[in-house]
């Protein structure tokens, strides 16, 4: 209401003001580790033990804002790219139709959008595949044999001490790591890499597709599907029921867009009571998987 805005606007104030105050964040929290790493050189237990604290806090604050901001900013970025053609010749983009795709203005945007690709949608993952494989990559390997190996380990106190060894091997990481790998099985500690690729499917490449067009909703059935399986093949998280419930949400998205593909073509297939019919089996399979885990995972199965 102060001023006016369009797309363009919206775009930059979503990519930079979160980027300014990651960066913020992640330069305090540096000065806070590195403050710590002196403290703890001269022996200043209490000033250590706070100003890791706060170091490790405001790093946590940093991949809680990346994680909380991705899809969104993500998907923002990718409608830059998405044109519409009019009968006039002309091309408008699609998010906002005062905007023309051909003026220089939004030429500009676009190289803008391309950067933030790499900031966002692939610089996300490709932080995480550095902590994860670089920088901390030779003590997660260690610690995922040892989790592995522990399994064939014969003896109890065997089995114990190479479990105390993991614990010890895991507090030596630092902080935003072991946050980062927290929840997933330490075989699959890099599942938030491929959780960034499946959102990135899930919700900004369909924006290439023409809004609610068959194509699109068939683009997303066949990413439910692979990520179905993935979910099947890993079960990357450590509770069995957060696998169940990943793979049913699944399900839920795939019946769901399955639906919106038979009532485009419902009225021309079928006629009468089929058409009944199949909105009938199609809104059952659609709450199905939601049945299956409140039974599976809830009081009610016993």
């Amino acid at each position: 209401c102060i001023f006016a805005t369009n797309f363009h606007t919206t775009l930059l104030m979503h990519t930079l003001v979160p980027l300014c105050v990651i960066l913020l964040l992640v330069v305090a929290a540096t000065c806070c580790l590195r403050r710590a790493k002196r403290l703890d050189s001269k022996g200043a237990s209490k000033k250590d033990a706070e100003a890791q604290w706060l170091g490790n806090l405001l790093m946590y604050l940093v991949f809680f804002i990346l994680f909380l901001i991705y899809p969104g900013v993500a998907t923002r970025i990718f409608r830059t790219f998405q044109c519409k053609e009019l009968d006039d010749g002309s091309q408008v983009l699609m998010a906002d139709f005062a905007i023309d795709c051909s003026s220089d203005a939004h030429r500009a945007m676009v190289g803008y959008a391309v950067f933030m690709l790499f900031m966002y949608p692939l610089g996300a993952p490709t932080l995480y595949a550095y902590l994860l494989f670089v920088r901390c990559g030779v003590q997660l390997d260690q610690i995922k044999s040892m989790h592995m190996r522990m399994p064939t380990l014969k003896e109890k106190d065997e089995r114990e001490a190479c479990r105390d060894e993991i614990e010890e091997r895991k507090a030596e990481l630092p902080d935003y790591v072991q946050k980062l790998i927290l929840g997933y099985e330490l075989r699959t500690f890099y599942f938030e890499i491929i959780e960034c690729f499946r959102k990135l499917a899930i919700v900004c490449m369909p924006v290439f597709f023409e809004a609610g067009a068959p194509a699109q909703l068939i683009f997303g059935l066949i990413v439910c599907f692979i990520t179905f399986g993935l979910y099947t093949y890993f079960s990357p998280y450590k509770e069995p029921h957060v696998n169940l419930l990943a793979q049913a949400c699944q399900c839920q998205i795939f019946f769901a867009l399955l639906t919106s593909i038979a009532l485009k073509f419902a009225a021309a297939a079928t006629e009468g009571q089929g058409e009944s019919l199949i909105d009938i089996v199609l809104v059952v399979l659609t709450f199905v998987p939601a049945a299956v885990v409140l039974i599976f995972q809830t009081p009610a199965r016993d």
